[in-house]
């Protein structure tokens, strides 16, 4: 048996509360609440693209190809403020937003 719709629906949901949880118990890791941010943020990729391929529009694909492009500058962003900490060879709180900048 394919999975349907309901299923794609039940597993971004599980995604997502993962991520918000995690971004609420992790905030005062910047690069811990990015990756948590991410999770929500690939929650609602799936929806879309199952939503799309469920009524068959080719719109709800752009989207998710879209999403994916910036979901890479989350990844990219995380990498560099992990580079920044490796750096100053100190934890950076995400309330320090000062120390992020230079």
């Amino acid at each position: 048996m394919p999975p349907d719709l309901s299923h794609f629906a039940i597993f971004s949901g599980i995604v997502f509360v993962l991520g918000a949880s995690g971004y609420i118990l992790k905030r005062d890791n910047p690069v811990a609440a990015l990756m948590m941010v991410q999770l929500m943020f690939l929650s609602g990729i799936v929806s879309v693209a199952a939503f799309a391929t469920a009524l068959n529009d080719a719109s709800g694909y752009a989207l998710v190809a879209l999403a994916a492009i910036a979901g890479a500058g989350h990844a990219v962003a995380a990498f560099f403020i992990h580079v920044a900490v490796k750096e100053n060879k100190e934890a950076i709180a995400a309330e320090e937003e000062d120390a992020l900048l230079g």
